[in-house]
């Protein structure tokens, strides 16, 4: 029945969706490096010193004691990368939820045409209960991506992108004014940071995450999830009890007693 089902409903090469979203990577790049260039040009900045940096996405992930200058140019390019970062993943969800519905619907024909088979209903039925179904997965997909755009319009409502909490656990105050400053921070840190770990930042603080939205998977009830099974399950048991009910007439008419 599956092999019946790829050929009723092809679907797409996913090695095609990996290349196109592979160029959008790509035009993404040069697009990021564009508004680098353009942005070191109109600050003159010369030399992005970052006395402690961890993790790189397009943009330091963390910096801190590090100078005013660097971290205003740091801010701005955030600012403006992190938008074009959101766009350009949502044109990458697209290909791939193209690709999606057409094995989404693959599947439905071939769970469809399963119904002849009582052992393939059952197997489904068993997956609506384990949870383990396509519908169950695409459920899950759906409430990942909801939370999602909660998340990044949190992010864009408090303006968190154009904030230093989103790269540093500095506040604007402590931020130092020279390279001076900064070394001394970062050897008051170290003189100070814990024994057992030369990364340690507890002592900063930690930037505040209490309106944060929180991911909360609802899953689906019993009835839900055996709702599109339960007709073909019931399907099943009258489709029986009329080959039965035939039977027991052809043997009563044909009695040969």
């Amino acid at each position: 029945m599956s092999y019946l089902g790829k050929n009723l409903v092809k679907s797409e090469n996913y090695n095609i969706v990996k290349l196109n979203m592979g160029e959008l990577g790509h035009e993404l790049v040069d697009k990021y490096g564009e508004l680098q260039k353009q942005l070191l040009k109109e600050t003159g900045m010369v030399n992005r010193r970052w006395n402690l940096c961890a993790g790189w996405n397009y943009g330091p992930i963390m910096v801190c004691f590090t100078t005013l200058d660097v971290m205003n140019y740091e801010r701005t390019l955030h600012e403006l990368t992190a938008p074009m970062v959101l766009d350009y993943a949502n044109k990458k969800w697209h290909l791939q939820e193209a690709y999606l519905n057409r094995l989404y619907h693959q599947q439905k024909i071939i769970k469809y045409l399963s119904c002849l088979s009582p052992s393939e209903i059952l197997k489904y039925v068993s997956a609506s209960l384990c949870k383990s179904d396509m519908e169950s997965h695409i459920d899950f997909m759906n409430q990942a991506r909801n939370y999602r755009e909660q998340f990044f319009n949190y992010y864009k409502e408090n303006k968190i992108f154009s904030s230093y909490n989103y790269f540093s656990p500095h506040k604007e105050s402590e931020i130092p004014k020279t390279q001076e400053e900064a070394e001394k921070m970062q050897a008051q840190w170290r003189s100070t940071a814990k024994p057992e770990s030369t990364f340690d930042l507890s002592s900063l603080g930690y930037v505040p995450t209490a309106g944060l939205p929180r991911f909360t998977y609802s899953e689906r009830g019993i009835i839900d999830g055996l709702s599109d099974q339960l007709w073909i399950f019931a399907g099943l048991i009258a489709a029986c009890i009329v080959l039965i009910w035939i039977t027991y007439r052809s043997f009563i008419k044909y009695d040969i007693r």
